[in-house]
């Protein structure tokens, strides 16, 4: 379930940034040339056509640098929280079992927490 929420939290992110990328000043979507060929409606056409395609140029880089660096940082955030959750997970119990002592002897507290550690045969 929290998958899911994640998930949801990280489409509707992308989407917004998307959005917020495309949405440029200048641009036109819809560029159907003149119908009456007078020559200064023409030239106006060709500038509006080259300055849209100039625009939708950048936006294109900039959403395929935006996806690079969504998908780097979702890898690295990945890799140190596989190499980190453990490490951290076990000095948290060993520090609450053998230093801060918690619950005091054979509590039900230490046992959970040395359930957690990995098991290692003598």
């Amino acid at each position: 379930r929290t998958f899911l929420w994640n998930t949801l939290l990280l489409v509707i992110t992308n989407a917004y940034i998307i959005m917020q990328e495309c949405y440029r000043g200048g641009i036109r979507w819809v560029l159907a040339a003149p119908t009456e060929v007078r020559e200064e409606q023409l030239w106006e056409w060709q500038r509006i056509w080259y300055q849209s395609s100039v625009v939708e140029e950048e936006i294109g880089k900039s959403l395929a640098s935006v996806m690079m660096e969504q998908i780097m940082m979702l890898y690295v955030i990945g890799e140190v929280a596989n190499v980190l959750a453990p490490v951290i997970c076990y000095w948290i119990a060993l520090r609450s079992i053998y230093v801060w002592q918690i619950g005091g002897e054979k509590s039900h507290v230490q046992k959970l927490l040395r359930k957690i550690l990995p098991k290692q045969r003598s």
